[in-house]
């Protein structure tokens, strides 16, 4: 019999969560009885402004905060740079327009 190191990992994590949920349904039920109005200690998970996730387990306070990163951005007065995972963007933020009108020495630049 062989015993892969993903399902052993996969009912570990079974296993905790149902405890977890367990002693949380417990803790509750003596809250409940005891007339108390607090907030479980041994698991609970809060949905906070500005994508934070704050949980507690066990008494200890863990938060993760989802941040989306898409790439770098850099502007200066000639070009604009946009790098993301496989591409390097260059945009020039100085815009040339020669006048066709057979006048090339009127130039005009539009800054972005």
């Amino acid at each position: 019999m062989d015993i892969y190191v993903e399902d052993l990992i996969a009912l570990f994590l079974i296993f905790a969560l149902v405890v977890f949920l367990g002693l949380r349904a417990a803790e509750q039920g003596v809250n409940y009885m005891m007339g108390l109005e607090v907030e479980p200690r041994t698991f609970d998970v809060k949905m906070l402004p500005g994508r934070v996730y704050r949980f507690s387990v066990l008494g200890r306070e863990y938060s993760l905060k989802m941040v989306w990163e898409v790439g770098e951005f850099y502007a200066d007065r000639r070009r604009v740079d946009l790098r993301t995972a496989s591409f390097d963007i260059s945009i020039p933020a100085i815009l040339r327009l020669h006048i066709p009108s057979g006048f090339p020495h009127l130039l005009f630049f539009l800054d972005k």
